[in-house]
C-alpha cells in the first residue's frame, strides 16, 4: 500500500484500487470513497467510486471510458450510457476543449492515468 502524499491522503492498493478518507472541517463528517479502476489486458476501462459519508453510504457511480485512435481518454459515459465527458485534443494531445454534461463526474474524481505527448516545440521534423 502506497500513501499519496497529499494532505487529503490517498491509498493506492495496486493500480486497480485506491481509498480515500476526507474530513468536512464544517460539519465534521468523514467521507470514504473506495475507488476501483477496472481494466481489460492493459487499458483501463472504466472507473467504479463506492462513496460513504458519515455512516450513510451514496449511490455508487460507474464511469466507462472510451478512447480515440491514440490512447487518449476522449469520452467517458455513465452506467447508463449517456456521454458525461467530452475531451478534444490537438494531433500532438494537447487538451483544445472538455465538455462535462453530467454533474455526476467529474474530471478530478476520475484521475484517469494521462499519456504523455512531446509537445509541438520539442518535436523537430527533419
Amino acid at each position: 500500500m502506497k500513501n499519496s502524499g497529499d494532505v487529503i491522503p490517498n491509498y493506492y492498493v495496486n493500480k486497480e484500487y485506491e481509498y480515500s478518507n476526507k474530513i468536512d472541517l464544517l460539519t465534521l463528517k468523514t467521507t470514504q470513497e473506495f475507488k476501483h479502476n477496472l481494466y481489460s489486458g492493459k487499458n483501463i476501462v472504466a472507473v467504479h467510486t463506492r462513496t460513504q459519508i458519515g455512516e450513510q453510504k451514496q449511490v455508487d457511480k460507474t464511469a466507462y471510458l472510451h478512447k480515440d485512435a491514440l490512447g487518449s481518454v476522449n469520452i467517458v459515459t455513465d452506467s447508463k450510457g449517456k456521454v458525461a465527458i467530452r475531451n478534444s485534443y490537438t494531433p500532438f494531445g494537447a487538451l483544445i476543449s472538455s465538455q462535462n454534461s453530467n454533474s455526476k463526474f467529474k474530471k478530478e474524481d476520475l484521475k484517469i492515468p494521462v499519456t504523455v505527448y512531446l509537445t509541438p516545440k520539442i518535436l523537430k521534423f527533419r
